[in-house]
């Protein structure tokens, strides 16, 4: 995640029960563990890192 530091403003974690979370980015979902199932790999996410 070091290479998109300067592309990153902001990032907020909420807190959730389960162990489950969502990524959004711009208000659009990037991952959903709750729907995966998994937790994801940097290569699932950095697509949508831009």
């Amino acid at each position: 995640m070091s290479e998109h530091r300067d592309g990153v403003d902001s990032l907020t974690l909420i807190p959730s029960g389960g162990g489950a979370f969502e990524l959004t980015i711009d208000d659009k979902l990037v991952w959903s563990k709750k729907q995966m199932k998994k937790f994801p790999d940097y290569k699932d996410i950095a697509p949508s890192l831009g």
